[in-house]
């Protein structure tokens, strides 16, 4: 039997560096101070009972686990805004955006959970391990039960090959501030003509709403197949295929956009997919050295307007309607090289080369409009970068020989690549289609001590 009791306490505090001005987004650069401000605190209880034990043998061998557990959360602050402004090429402005309450937030969160698992080794070739949770919070009062199930076979004698695979349902976690959502303060929008000072219409109030038939906890399907196989001696080859698809996901949508008073609306519509083959070679020699060698295809589609990417410790103040396209990370190739050698003198040497697909962007107009498809136009340049890490273990003197310190030398970058982190994508811009803010070379240190 396993008991445990914990309390944790977070806090967090997001502010401009300098004053209350506004944040001003034109088409070459941004100005003014960041518009956002959060004090969040958050405390967690939790209490957790577990009690492992194995039956009498029944086909086979069991090590089982059963347990529950209770946690409560709090979670109280505050997240208030200043005005933004969307500035033209010329320095007027096109749009203003100001924020109207008191923006405190407060809600509370009581979970419960319990659950089963099996580790069945049916014999020396077969082994499985499956279970089921239950979890169910006073958020979404949703009774999740969540099966999953895994396995190892090894289907030859000679043990040289090992086929792994597994499927299982996922909830997440809902946190507190999706579930405070609606405290958060209302947005005012106001447009202006080409001076700048005319205002076109009227202001419009949006409001923050959840507009989903109830609120829902997110959930994944989650599978994978591989198999494991030494070809020959010491080298190992291993082909695998993971899918995840993600459903009742959180996103945003502005709603009644027309209307004086419209609706920031926040639902469980969202959903992805992600998809990968994998292949890789493991090469052992000399005992300790190896060489590694892989390669990924991937795809991940999935509502761009998650909530995380607006509302999380970085808020995004310009949010348009929701759309179903690549997400921001999708890179469908990927290539990874990797060694560990044992030279002379206790030298060991680490080369990791990685070469990947850049990823998606869009493009914007004056008005910060999305044009086109979104993350549909074009890519970031190819991703490379050479890796080095050198150690050099010594033995330490005295009274201290029974340890040693590993020294280390890491150079990011070697070849000084030009991976540009940052790509101009507004039309209006004089550097439209620029690439920027690459990382070089970079040298950093290493030490650690361990026994020897």
């Amino acid at each position: 039997m396993e008991s445990t009791v914990s309390i944790k306490q977070f806090d967090a505090d997001v502010f401009p560096s300098s004053g209350t001005a506004p944040m001003n987004f034109a088409p070459d650069v941004n100005s003014g101070n960041f518009f956002n401000q959060q004090a969040r605190k958050s405390k967690r209880y939790d209490m957790l009972e577990v009690y492992s034990f194995s039956p009498p043998n029944f086909a086979g061998s069991h090590l089982m686990k059963v347990g529950g557990g209770l946690s409560y959360i709090t979670f109280d602050g505050r997240n208030t805004s200043n005005t933004v402004r969307i500035l033209r090429a010329d320095g007027t402005r096109s749009q203003e955006i100001n924020y109207s309450g008191n923006g405190e937030l407060s809600r509370n969160k009581t979970e419960y959970f319990s659950y089963f698992s099996d580790k069945w080794s049916v014999n020396n070739r077969l082994t499985i391990d499956y279970g089921v949770r239950y979890d169910r919070d006073n958020i979404t009062s949703e009774n999740k039960f969540v099966p999953r199930i895994g396995f190892a076979f090894l289907p030859t004698r000679d043990g040289r090959t090992v086929v792994r695979g597994g499927v299982g349902l996922f909830y997440d976690n809902i946190d507190l501030n999706v579930a405070t959502f609606t405290q958060q303060q209302d947005r005012v929008l106001t447009h202006f003509g080409p001076d700048g000072q005319q205002i076109i219409g009227l202001p419009q109030r949006q409001r923050y709403e959840f507009t989903g038939t109830r609120l829902q906890t997110p959930r994944s399907v989650n599978w994978n197949i591989e198999i494991d196989r030494e070809w020959i001696n010491n080298l190992f080859v291993r082909v695998g295929y993971q899918q995840r698809q993600g459903s009742r996901e959180f996103v945003l949508n502005p709603l009644d956009e027309q209307q004086q008073v419209s609706t920031l609306g926040l639902d469980n519509s969202g959903s992805s997919r992600y998809r990968e083959l994998e292949v890789t070679g493991r090469y052992k020699f000399r005992e300790r050295d190896e060489f590694v060698a892989s390669y990924v295809r991937s795809s991940s589609k999935g509502d761009v307007n998650d909530f995380n990417s607006y509302f999380g410790n970085f808020e995004n103040p310009i949010i348009h309607a929701n759309e179903r396209t690549l997400l921001p990370w999708d890179s469908p190739n990927r290539f990874l090289f990797r060694g560990e050698f044992h030279v002379k003198y206790g030298v060991t040497v680490s080369p990791v080369l990685e070469v990947r697909n850049g990823f998606p962007y869009s493009t914007i107009d004056e008005d910060r409009n999305f044009v086109g498809p979104r993350n549909q136009a074009g890519r970031y340049p190819t991703f490379m970068s050479l890796d080095l890490q050198i150690l050099k273990s010594v033995s330490l003197p005295g009274r201290f020989s029974k340890y040693r310190a590993n020294l280390g030398l890491k150079v990011f970058n070697l070849t000084n690549h030009f991976n540009p982190r940052d790509f101009q994508n507004n039309l209006a811009s004089d550097n439209f289609g620029g690439f920027s803010n690459g990382v070089g070379r970079m040298y950093g240190t290493r030490i650690s001590f361990s026994k020897k």
